[in-house]
């Protein structure tokens, strides 16, 4: 009864995904959206845009421009099409992708050492949860699909043997936001030793170079490294930047530890004045984003210490494996993000993968599934606007992290 339910969730899922591509082509037309923002951007940097174009703001939006040269050297060839066109098309790249990271993940699932009956059953769920996560995304045009399809990929080529492509894979979602970079733990947690973990930066630090040096180069000559001088002192290291723009509480759909903090803890005039009946501690605000930033520090510091305690007496290292340290991982850097939205929720997905596995074994399945679905939801955001207010859905976030960092602790050599 499971796995047929699955199959049909899972169609059900894909046709949600459809329909979210032609919304980011109605949008797409009408310059709305992240896609506008890129679209824009881009056409920008088509007309020969320097520096100053991450000093700016986007025209339309207000939002700031915050994508480097590298992933806009993605978007560019997109940005030669008319707006709803160009929409379609990014659309379509963003439901192929999501075919190929489904057809990935199997052949992961096929090598994995782990019950192929609870992975076979488990996989319609997977791939459901996939589409529904990534629909936030395909809707505005965000490149969360791209990344998450990356990370697929590059377990796929560890998995195979082939570890200079893996290691370009996880370099993608790092050359185009940083924080991706998070993930590169994973290959470095599963090195066999030392010389295998340095082959593996290596691979890496050569993916990033040609990454954001090389390939942009193509579309934007020379001003490549004058682009990424300004990106990385406007958009990462500036203190008014990116990162202080994305920790904030102006919508109540962010239900990230820093919405969380800064709901009860500071004072944010945009959503006090009009929930006056949340109670706030009113702090200073760059004072209570600090504190986020500590907190930070201590969820990737406890997942380390997960990790070297996971390594211990562990030889070699099986496809399962792989699947265990990106499960966790991933929801650290979910836990870690100080925006959550929907868009961004696909970055969850690997998190789920225990889980999912957890929840189809026999005993107490429908229980279960039913903590999987409630931690799927808190996560999605899918919630009643009281709820919402109130900032429950970090709970699922903070479950989902917990979760991952049990499963770890019970794995055995």
């Amino acid at each position: 009864m499971w796995g047929r339910l699955g199959w049909v969730v899972f169609w059900l899922s894909a046709a949600l995904v459809v329909v979210q591509a032609v919304s980011l082509t109605n949008r797409a037309a009408r310059g709305e959206s992240d896609f506008g923002v890129f679209y824009r951007t881009a056409h920008l940097l088509a007309d020969g845009a320097g520096g100053e174009l991450y000093e700016e703001r986007d025209s339309a939006t207000g939002w700031p421009i915050s994508i480097p040269p590298a992933g806009m050297a993605v978007f560019q060839l997109f940005s030669y099409l008319r707006p709803a066109v160009a929409g379609a098309a990014w659309g379509a790249f963003n439901l192929l992708l999501c075919a190929l990271a489904l057809l990935a993940l199997r052949r992961v699932f096929e090598r994995s050492e782990a019950s192929q009956a609870e992975l076979s059953l488990a996989f319609p769920w997977l791939g459901a949860v996939f589409l529904v996560l990534a629909s936030g995304s395909v809707q505005v045009g965000q490149f969360s699909v791209l990344f998450v399809a990356c990370w697929v990929f590059a377990l796929y080529f560890l998995a195979v043997g082939k570890e200079g492509r893996s290691m370009l894979m996880w370099a993608v979602p790092a050359a185009i936001k940083l924080y991706p970079l998070l993930m590169f733990a994973v290959p470095l947690a599963t090195s066999e030793d030392r010389r295998a973990a340095l082959r593996r930066v290596g691979w890496l630090v050569l993916s990033l170079l040609v990454l954001w040096f090389v390939v942009p180069t193509l579309f934007y000559g020379t001003r490549v490294w004058e682009l990424n001088a300004s990106f990385l002192e406007n958009v990462v290291l500036d203190p008014s930047g990116r990162v202080k723009w994305m920790q904030a509480l102006g919508s109540n759909a962010n239900q990230s530890l820093d919405a969380a903090l800064i709901r009860y803890l500071s004072y944010y005039p945009k959503f006090h004045d009009r929930y006056e009946w949340i109670p706030t501690a009113n702090w200073d605000l760059d004072a209570v984003r600090m504190l986020a930033h500590a907190v930070r520090i201590m969820f990737i510091l406890a997942t380390i210490k997960a990790t070297l305690r996971w390594r211990v007496n562990r030889p070699v290292f099986g496809v399962y494996d792989l699947l265990v340290m990106s499960a966790m991982w991933s929801s650290t850097l979910w836990v870690c993000m100080p925006e959550t939205r929907a868009r961004y929720a696909v970055y969850a997905f690997l998190g789920f993968v225990p889980l999912a596995l957890w929840a189809v074994q026999a005993g107490n399945r429908a229980g279960r599934v039913v903590c999987f679905v409630v931690v799927l939801l808190l996560v999605l955001g899918f919630l009643p606007s009281t709820l919402e207010v109130v900032g429950v859905g970090f709970i699922g976030t903070f479950a989902l992290w917990l979760f991952n960092l049990w499963h770890v602790s019970r794995q055995r050599p």
